[in-house]
């Protein structure tokens, strides 16, 4: 009898243990499955994300150009003072032209100047002068084409290294020759990206300015009074036109003399 009191004992306190032993392992694997979920997995990036990131990363690329049209009363004392300012702006004479036009005398100015000091040039000119005829300033973007050129050329770089590595294990003439002839294109479309690329960069760098100062020699000469004059004399070349004809009547009796004159002979000619 004790024995089988001992035995019933015994199994009570083993159920216990084991359930104790389930219930600790269920509250581990529930403690593991929270930590996991608590920690945040980097989701892969998708193309339009890397996209972004990228151009995130590459600044605005921006290439401004401007064309600048000065009436002035001395051109040699404007000239002196731009170029004074494009050196105190650290930019440099591209081109220069001197030229008459209908007796006005015109000097003609190509700057390239640092982009960071493109407006403050520019705000100087219009600070100094008074008649600024004409002003045009244009920036073009071109981040996105320089990324997709940088892109491309990887690529192509790539490319160029593995038919380099073939180039060693070609067998015979032919393979040779072949794998020379793309590497030479795809040499030739290297240079031609990295040449427009560096293109780019220095227009980015440097921006362009055109700047043209016009001394007009009378009022006349200026373009709101040459359009008048223009008109005038096309009505004075008009009225010349017709006054030669009048001098040219005793030409106009004639003609019809002769006229008839051969149509007798004509007929004189056919009735014999």
């Amino acid at each position: 009898m004790k024995f089988y009191i001992i035995l019933s004992a015994f199994i009570l306190f083993i159920t216990s243990c084991s359930k104790q032993g389930e219930n600790t392992e269920v509250a581990s694997y529930e403690n593991a499955t929270t930590e996991a979920m608590a920690i945040d997995i980097p989701e892969p990036n998708s193309p339009e994300k890397i996209e972004n990131s990228t151009n995130q990363q590459q600044e605005r690329m921006l290439i401004k150009t401007g064309d600048i049209r000065i009436e002035t009363d001395n051109i040699k004392e404007s000239s002196t003072f731009l170029k004074n300012l494009l050196t105190q702006y650290r930019g440099y004479i591209n081109s220069e032209e001197r030229t008459t036009n209908y007796n006005d005398l015109e000097s003609s100015f190509s700057f390239r100047i640092p982009s960071q000091n493109f407006d403050a040039f520019v705000n100087n000119i219009d600070n100094h002068f008074e008649k600024v005829e004409n002003k045009t300033i244009t920036t073009s973007d071109v981040t996105d084409e320089f990324i997709d050129l940088k892109a491309r050329l990887k690529t192509k770089k790539q490319v160029e290294e593995r038919y380099i590595a073939l180039l060693s294990k070609a067998k015979n003439i032919k393979e040779i020759l072949e794998i020379e002839r793309e590497i030479g294109d795809l040499r030739g479309e290297i240079e031609s990206a990295e040449g427009r690329m560096k293109y780019l960069q220095n227009q980015v760098s440097f921006s362009t300015l055109n700047i043209t100062l016009v001394k007009y020699t009378t009022e006349n000469t200026k373009p709101q009074n040459r359009f008048i004059k223009a008109f005038l004399n096309g009505w004075e070349g008009f009225v010349s036109f017709m006054i030669g004809l009048v001098y040219l009547w005793p030409f106009l009796l004639i003609i019809p003399f002769i006229y008839f004159f051969i149509k007798w002979l004509r007929r004189k000619k056919i009735k014999k």
